[in-house]
């Protein structure tokens, strides 16, 4: 599942944590309107969704996967309230160590200055983990500005 978009009465849930906004569920159950149950194990979200979760109710909600966390991106209620919050806070981090990296290759490698190795190395593929985390970013905003209900 890269994107998908659930509709159904969610079942009220607390985070198990809860640090700088970001929250995480042991399990998120929606039923759907045919009756079924369907169980999201481990879920992560951005700030301003756990509050929606801990309410429960019915709605729509917006479930990405990338690369192993599951996290619940957005929520729309009927009566036309909306509100989305990317879950990834290690974009950041990520792209911080990435450019430090690509920049310790291209003194390494390009100037032969005895920068660190592993950093040289690492750092580009890092570059292109951004890259790759970033654009699934904007087409989990896509996919919730494009919906309207």
């Amino acid at each position: 599942m890269a994107i998908e978009v659930v509709d159904g009465t969610l079942e009220p849930a607390l985070p198990r944590s809860t640090k700088r906004g970001y929250s995480r569920f042991d399990v998120l159950r929606i039923q759907t309107a045919d009756g079924t149950w369907r169980e999201f194990p481990k879920v992560s979200t951005g700030p301003g969704i756990a509050d929606h979760l801990r309410a429960g109710g019915p709605g729509r909600f917006y479930f990405i996967k990338v690369d192993g966390p599951l996290g619940l991106f957005g929520v729309r209620r009927p009566d036309g309230a909306a509100h989305y919050a990317h879950y990834t806070n290690s974009e950041t981090i990520v792209l911080v160590v990435a450019v430090l990296g690509t920049l310790c290759a291209i003194a390494r490698f390009g100037f032969g200055v005895q920068a660190p190795w592993l950093a040289a190395v690492i750092g580009p593929f890092l570059l292109a983990g951004w890259f790759y985390l970033n654009s699934r970013k904007q087409a989990a905003k896509r996919t919730f500005d494009a919906d309207n209900g």
